[in-house]
């Protein structure tokens, strides 16, 4: 009887801190949307220090509060104008960034930023946590100054003692790094597990990777699950991304299908390209939702317009399934895309040979033809127009016609050859940059993770 009743008791304790965490749960989220309520009128009165507040909670979005960057950005252009300082950083994370429909401009950013360096370093050495956080991310991604790394480590850890959960995160990602410090993983665990504590949705997402790598640090699982979901509740979309995986291969969570497609979802719905494609992919497939090609075609475009390679795979292999006479129209369309937004040339010339044969096989020459000196136009301009260039174009133009007139396959192989060559001999001398390359800094979704 007496295991029985601590049983019970141990149960009905469960069940008791289980309330209770709902009740502050619910006490935090009416107290978050009181506040925005209240400042919220005093930001629409003029106050710049409540313009600087609203815009920081559209930014980070809550309980009731869906992110919005472009309200963000508004506000803080609002208490900019009045003289606040600190929003000054904000929005110009936001022209580096390019978002919230502001154009990406990094002179105007680091004007911002130069800006509200005075008052960061003014009342960091103050000890305010919130202004050494700031100057940490400063000299870390050198927004109106030289990177220092010992310099943000510093900063860093004078907020980070005062348990400012950014200023953990980015700690840990230094510790993580080896930036300004010798690489630590046991201590960069430490720091983000105090900032994922404080609720901090990347550090919960960065710790979850950590468990996924199996890198120094033993691969768990179920930790990973957890932690991803607590960053994902917070529509971290990276995380959403992650969860949908665990769930539709089943690890460290049962198997569900429905689950990786209702995660996927909302990470597609805000803009993750990979997200995007693995949606367009379970439509296609008619895994954990019903079978679509009009969805998989409507995610896979979406994808592919913000550069992913698989999905303007997955254009062309859809509408050649189909057999749609507009397909190679389609597939042009599809490797035009791929032209504007991939990194990487070999897998543009990839694209673009999967343009070539379906119009070979549909016959449409002299659509292929336009496709060919699309081609040749845009690497001409990628890698210059000198003399020998354009002989060597001409000669693909000219070996291009030739095989087209036999109705071969394989009429791009010489093309395709030569880009892949000149490819290679150009990356030697100078590496292609990535453009989708994420660097952390401030509390931005795209940022940090």
């Amino acid at each position: 009887m007496s295991a029985t009743s601590e049983q019970i008791k141990s149960a009905s304790d469960q069940k008791g801190k289980q309330e209770q965490k709902k009740t502050d749960v619910q006490a935090t989220a009416k107290a978050l949307n009181n506040l925005f309520s209240t400042q919220l009128k005093l930001a629409t009165d003029g106050n710049a220090e409540a313009q600087f507040i609203v815009g920081r909670m559209y930014e980070n979005g809550a309980k009731d509060l869906s992110k919005d960057f472009a309200k963000a950005a508004e506000w803080y252009q609002r208490a900019v104008k009045q003289g606040h300082c600190q929003a000054n950083a904000y929005l110009g994370n936001m022209y580096e960034l390019g978002i919230a429909g502001l154009p990406k401009d990094i002179k105007r950013a680091q004007d911002h930023y130069k800006i509200a360096l005075k008052w960061c370093k003014e009342e960091a050495e103050k000890g305010n946590a919130e202004a050494q956080a700031e100057l940490g991310t400063m000299y870390h991604f050198g927004q109106g100054l030289a990177v220092n790394f010992i310099e943000a480590h510093k900063w860093y850890l004078s907020a980070a003692k005062q348990k400012h959960a950014l200023a953990q995160l980015c700690l840990g990602i230094l510790y993580k790094e080896g930036q300004g410090v010798t690489k630590d993983m046991a201590q960069a665990k430490i720091w983000l597990e105090q900032s994922a504590e404080g609720g901090n949705a990347n550090a919960q997402y960065e710790l979850a990777n950590m468990c996924m790598a199996d890198i120094e640090i033993p691969k768990d699982e179920l930790n990973a699950v957890k932690l991803y979901k607590m960053a994902a509740e917070q529509e971290h979309g990276l995380a959403q991304v992650c969860l949908g995986g665990m769930y539709q291969k089943g690890y460290g969570v049962t198997q569900s299908l429905i689950q990786a497609c209702s995660w996927y979802e909302k990470a597609a719905k805000q803009g993750i390209v990979s997200a995007q494609t693995n949606l367009g992919c379970m439509y296609e497939l008619g895994e954990g939702v019903n079978q679509s090609d009009l969805e998989a075609l409507k995610w896979h475009e979406m994808a592919a317009l913000n550069g992913s390679f698989d999905s303007q795979s997955a254009l062309v292999r859809i509408r050649q399934r189909q057999n749609n006479s507009h397909s190679f129209l389609g597939s042009v369309q599809t490797a035009q895309m791929a032209t504007a937004a991939l990194p990487e040339f070999t897998e543009y010339v990839q694209a673009f040979m999967l343009s070539y044969k379906v119009a070979v096989t549909d016959k449409l020459e002299e659509e292929a033809r336009k496709t060919h000196q699309t081609f040749l136009t845009t690497l001409t301009s990628h890698f210059g127009v000198g003399k020998a260039e354009q002989d060597l174009n001409s000669q693909a133009a000219n070996n291009f016609e030739e095989e087209l007139s036999r109705k071969k396959e394989e009429s791009l192989s010489y093309g395709y050859q030569l880009a892949v060559k000149k490819y290679m001999e150009e990356s030697k001398k100078n590496p292609p940059i990535m453009t989708h390359q994420i660097t952390p800094a401030q509390n931005v979704a795209t940022k940090l993770t």
